[in-house]
């Protein structure tokens, strides 16, 4: 690890934290870029964009909230963002194609999710539970066992090693697959993506000003999504 730069500090080369001194608000976005998300990939695009302007606009939250982006289609999964502040992500824009490999995005989102939480804590960062947030009109064309049994390790660790798994369905997803990994199953009854992204960001600048000790209450969801399962799954 390089020498750090008071409320700043580079490690392993590439990967960075800001300001130390503050709590940090990890997540991991996992974007389904199958085909069969092509009629709604350019709202997907715009969506991300206001995510990350809306953030950027409060003058704290651009500084602490980290984001890493993950791309699973066009037979393949790609890493579009490293984590880094949400400040200087420099939006891609992704295309639509091929299968739906989610198992294998994942798992790579739940690696991702747990090195940024270690990083966090061989630095003495107060953070929160990273997110991990699943956007998907489909279901998993591999398998997702691994998966599935790295998410109930994490459920059994303390702090650091938990991870909050949010999946957001449209038309076309498993709504049974996502309520096996997780009781954060949103169902949006259209593919405004903005308003779930929106709805993401105020989440996430209320965390960054947040005691990770305490429950924190998310914003209410937007009108063109609802909740699964009935519980108080969103708190906490």
């Amino acid at each position: 690890m390089e020498d750090r730069v008071p409320g700043d500090v580079l490690f392993d080369g590439d990967l960075k934290i800001a300001n130390l001194q503050n709590t940090h608000a990890a997540c991991v976005i996992l974007l389904d870029v199958s085909g069969s998300m092509k009629p709604a990939i350019d709202m997907l695009n715009d969506a991300l964009v206001a995510f990350h302007d809306q953030i950027c606009e409060d003058k704290n939250a651009r500084n602490i909230v980290d984001v890493a982006v993950v791309a699973f289609g066009n037979n393949n999964v790609e890493v579009l963002s490293e984590f880094q502040p949400i400040k200087d992500w420099q939006v891609n824009r992704v295309v639509a194609g091929g299968n739906t490999p989610m198992g294998e995005a994942l798992v790579l989102g739940i690696h991702m999710a747990k090195e940024r939480s270690r990083s966090y804590q061989n630095l003495g960062v107060d953070a929160h539970i990273p997110w991990l947030v699943v956007f998907t009109d489909g279901a998993p064309t591999d398998s997702f066992e691994q998966a599935r049994i790295l998410l109930e390790e994490e459920a059994k660790k303390g702090k650091y090693g938990h991870l909050k798994l949010w999946m957001v369905l449209t038309e076309g997803a498993d709504v049974d697959f996502a309520k096996s990994l997780t009781k954060r199953v949103i169902y949006m009854k259209d593919k405004n993506y903005e308003k779930i992204f929106d709805w993401l960001a105020d989440s996430m600048v209320m965390l960054s000003v947040s005691n990770p000790s305490n429950a924190v209450k998310v914003p209410d969801l937007p009108d063109n999504a609802s909740t699964v399962i009935p519980d108080d799954w969103a708190n906490g």
